[in-house]
């Protein structure tokens, strides 16, 4: 594999190999990295990537084209997908993501009721929005906010 007359080792990839050997570089155990472990690695890259879009493909609704949605659902239904989930979440909606905050915040303790006014308040703003939230862990993020500071 090794390019004798001085050719790159790159030929027959995607990716760029810059951009992979910046992201192996990032992490702090990586000293030096050949240019076969470069050329591998950004192959199984590329691999791995088309393996995760066939699968999204064969979960899609169309049979020509991928969505968000789809690869959300292969990554969350795959266990050897679960590495991926803080990074692929399932999109829910924000008045859904608040009515779940509500009832965990009243199953664990009696939360005040201003707490909830604000909370019921918020929910019903949102009830005609598409704002969408993602969920990962204990944090969530709001993706498209919907409503100005004015509003609140």
């Amino acid at each position: 594999m090794a390019a004798s007359n001085g050719k790159s080792i790159s030929r027959g990839v995607s990716l760029p190999t810059t951009r992979v050997k910046m992201i192996m570089k990032s992490s702090p155990e990586v000293q030096s990295i050949s240019h076969e472990a470069l050329h591998l690695i950004t192959l199984a890259t590329e691999q791995f990537i088309q393996h995760l879009a066939q699968m999204a493909l064969l979960n899609s609704d169309d049979d020509t084209s991928v969505v968000y949605s789809d690869l959300a659902e292969v990554v969350n239904d795959s266990t050897k997908l679960e590495f991926l989930q803080d990074i692929i979440p399932r999109k829910i909606k924000a008045n859904d993501y608040l009515e779940m905050m509500m009832n965990e915040k009243s199953s664990s303790s009696s939360s005040s009721s201003v707490t909830c006014s604000i909370v019921s308040t918020l929910a019903k703003k949102l009830e005609a929005s598409t704002a969408v939230v993602s969920e990962s862990g204990s944090s969530s993020r709001v993706i498209r906010p919907m409503l100005s500071s004015k509003e609140m």
